[in-house]
């Protein structure tokens, strides 16, 4: 359940908002190609809280940003086309631990990353139009176990857009 829409709660964004993920306390997280969200300086991804307070994430990331998620461990992971934060490299995906983006596990897809979701067991499920996580072929699906990646089986043909889990924790592409 989330709380009741604020309809007299207005945000300006400087630009193109891809992605939005309402959060359980009443905030959004949203991703896109933007530099400012209500007047704070906030590079292609921003948390805005329930009275319209926008919060950046460090620096921002120098791309856009297609999806975001917020992990059970309150880290923040955010994909999309993006190459780092302007001064770290972590292409297509990076991980904020509260102070800084970083790459996840070391490594990076070679393509961008479009979709997001975390099982019941913290593993984080990625999608998108990539072959490779580092040296791991991974073609456009990947799981993280919270120490390394894996490949899903062939993977598939053609870019992965979208990801959930069905009610008994399978994964849907």
């Amino acid at each position: 359940d989330f709380p009741p829409v604020r309809p007299h709660t207005s945000v300006g964004v400087s630009g193109l908002v891809d992605h939005v993920a309402p959060l359980a306390d009443g905030s959004l997280e949203i991703g896109g190609w933007f530099s400012h969200v209500g007047g704070t300086s906030a590079l292609n991804v921003a948390r805005i809280d329930a009275e319209g307070k926008a919060t950046a994430f460090g620096p921002g990331l120098d791309d856009v940003v297609r999806v975001t998620h917020v992990a059970a461990d309150g880290a923040v992971w955010a994909g999309g086309d993006f190459l780092g934060d302007g001064t770290n490299f972590m292409q297509a995906l990076a991980r904020w631990d509260g102070d800084s983006w970083a790459s996840v596990g070391g490594a990076s897809p070679d393509g961008p990353v479009l979709a997001l979701v975390e099982a019941d067991d913290g593993d984080i499920y990625i999608g998108g139009d990539f072959e490779r996580i580092g040296t791991l072929s991974a073609r456009r699906v990947a799981r993280w176990d919270g120490e390394s990646w894996h490949a899903l089986g062939d993977g598939f043909d053609l870019r992965v857009t979208a990801l959930a889990l069905d009610a008994e924790g399978r994964l849907v592409a």
